[in-house]
């Protein structure tokens, strides 16, 4: 009876440590690569991001880019490239806070560069 109970408890401890250890994994950053060069698309990586993740990303882009939702960090490794196809919006378009954008070699084309909008006030 003892060994029996013994044997319950170490598995409670088991399932409970798992539960523990999923719950500890769950809502951790991600990194997401996108590489423009080769078909990747950076808006549909912003789109899957969430909060807390990182996109890296290599090549040239070449589309505009909207920024829905914060707390990301798009991070072009001091080699890519956005560039927006025309000159009827803006190349990149953030409308939310905590948005973290660095490394890019350049931003260029498309109406304004970087537009960044959110509680009402354009700056």
């Amino acid at each position: 009876m003892k060994k029996a109970g013994r044997l319950v408890g170490l598995i409670g401890m088991i399932v409970l440590g798992a539960f523990f250890w999923t719950l500890s994994s769950i809502g951790e950053a991600a990194t997401i690569n996108v590489n423009c060069s080769t078909g990747g698309v950076l808006q549909t990586a912003i789109d899957g991001a969430l909060s807390g993740d990182t996109i890296s990303v290599t090549g040239t882009c070449t589309e505009y880019v909207v920024i829905r939702h914060g707390g990301i960090t798009i991070d072009g490794n001091g080699t890519a490239a956005i560039v927006g196809p025309g000159n009827t919006s803006s190349t990149v378009f953030i409308w939310d806070r905590d948005t973290t954008i660095r490394n890019f070699a350049s931003i260029s084309g498309g109406q304004d560069g970087i537009v960044v909008y959110f509680s009402g006030l354009q700056q």
